[in-house]
């Protein structure tokens, strides 16, 4: 999936984020590959919640406020969409 900056912005990039479903904190096993995609915000859920916060997205849309246990193993970064990397 390709995540596009509104517009508006002064410097849109784009950024590529695999689908690259994660890791079930139990089994150990991967689940959702190809089809979901998350990555761990830096943000907690909420000061008393043992969930983390999460970006997710899949084919019908973007969630930038998603929560999941933080047993589960999600991508920490974006993949840079040219060579040169983030700029």
């Amino acid at each position: 999936m390709i995540v596009r900056p509104p517009r508006r912005m002064k410097n849109p990039q784009c950024k590529i984020l695999p689908a690259s479903g994660y890791r079930v904190s139990g089994s150990g096993g991967l689940t959702t590959v190809g089809a979901n995609g998350y990555a761990w915000s830096s943000s907690p859920y909420s000061a008393s919640s043992v969930y983390g916060s999460n970006l997710s997205f899949n084919s019908s849309g973007v969630n930038p406020e998603d929560n999941n246990s933080r047993a589960n193993g999600f991508p920490v970064r974006c993949v840079p969409d040219n060579k040169s990397g983030f700029r």
